[in-house]
Order: C-alpha cells, then structure tokens, then sequence
C-alpha cells in the first residue's frame, strides 16, 4: 500500500518536474482517479462473489507486471503517455483491491472487533496517503530539490 502511494507520487511529480506544468499534472491525475470512482462498485461485487486471496494476489500480480513493464517501455520521448497509462492501471487495479481489502475484515474479525478493524484499515490508509505527502515536503523543500522548471515556480 505504501509503495502504491510511493509510486503513484513520484510518477506524478515525475511529470511536473518534466512539464513545468500544473493543468498537465492535475489532468493526468484526474484522468487517472476516475476508474477508481466508476469501477470501485465492481471491485466489491467482484470482492463478495471470488476468492478474496486469489484476488488479491491476482491484483497484486498485474501491478507488478504492469510496472515492468511500463519500465520496459519507458523512454524520454514517451515518458508522459507511459506515465499516463500506468497511472490507470493502477487506478483501475486499485478499484478492485480497496474493496477486497474492506470485505476481508469481517471474515477475520467478529463483533465489535470488525467496526475497529474497518477504521485501522482506514486510519493506516490515511497515514500513508499523509506520509507521502510529507515525504513530498521534504525532497522538494528540505533536500533542495529543484523547485523551478522550464523558468517557473512548481510548488
């Protein structure tokens, strides 16, 4: 989860540090939230009705094989499409793992305890969504990171 969050900021800033280009960053990213949103409905029928392991390790496996081979393809003059597309997969496979992660909870816990697992699930989601994001803080501010690019201020 972590590393998905690791991945998913550093390509993005990846492609503001090449565009200079705020609009370009936003779009890319929006473009790529919107599979999570239509296709989270799916992943948690596709969650109740399979086998949440093979699921998982399925998802698991795509995304690893996804950014092979987005590595494999990547080169200076198709950066920006490359990126692109694997910032879809990912949120396409991200659709379907989320709701896997929340529908394995009340079959390990019982009671009381599947309210408290659902918010540790959330709560160590939300850190690592923060953590990134102060991660970002430091190598762009701290680290001295550059903070221009093609004449403009980025941050």
């Amino acid at each position: 989860m972590f590393g998905n969050f690791i991945l998913k900021l550093a390509l993005s800033m990846y492609v503001l540090e090449v565009t200079g280009s705020a609009a370009i960053f936003a779009g890319i990213l929006s473009i790529a939230i919107i599979p999570t949103i239509v296709l989270s409905p799916l992943g948690g029928i596709l969650a109740d009705r399979a086998d949440r392991r093979n699921i998982m390790v399925g998802l698991d496996g795509l995304t690893g094989m996804s950014v092979l081979c987005a590595t494999l393809l990547l080169s200076e003059s198709n950066a920006l499409t490359v990126i692109s597309v694997l910032l879809v997969v990912l949120s396409v496979l991200g659709a379907f793992e989320t709701p896997t992660v929340q529908v394995c909870i009340p079959t390990m816990l019982q009671g009381d305890n599947i309210t408290k697992g659902n918010a540790v699930v959330n709560q160590v989601s939300s850190l690592f969504l923060f953590a990134v994001c102060r991660l970002q803080l430091v190598f762009f501010l701290f680290l001295q990171f550059p903070l221009y690019s093609k004449g403009r201020l980025i941050i």
